[in-house]
């Protein structure tokens, strides 16, 4: 992870074609595709590094909404991506909490960790 106190100098607007880039592929890829996923992954990624460096929530509510909306919503469960898109999303919600000290978003992200551990031993 980048952090914008750190030695490493990063481009803004590398992370932004990132983002727009993984942006345009989450969208090929309808919700059954088995490779949506990934790009969900990919995308969520780019948005919590472009959040570390520029401190913008909206980046951090971006990458949960997406998470939320095909994770939980789309696809059914047991699946096995499932895991992984939730365990992210517990992170974002940790992530926030630490920005906002809003207490939801600790609860939100326990919630989302035994949910986690639940699909996966359902896996």
């Amino acid at each position: 992870m980048l952090y914008p106190n750190s030695k490493q100098s990063v481009q803004l607007s590398s992370i932004k074609t990132a983002v727009q880039v993984h942006r345009q592929a989450l969208l090929l890829r309808p919700a059954a595709n088995p490779k949506r996923p990934a790009s969900l992954i990919s995308l969520t990624v780019a948005l919590t590094v472009q959040f570390h460096v520029t401190k913008w929530l909206l980046d951090l509510d971006e990458a949960i909404r997406l998470l939320l909306s095909d994770t939980l919503l789309l696809r059914p469960s047991p699946d096995p991506d499932n895991f992984r898109c939730l365990l992210f999303l517990c992170f974002c919600h940790c992530l926030r909490y630490n920005q906002t000290a809003n207490p939801h978003g600790i609860l939100r992200a326990f919630q989302l960790h035994c949910k986690a551990k639940d699909e996966d031993a359902d896996a």
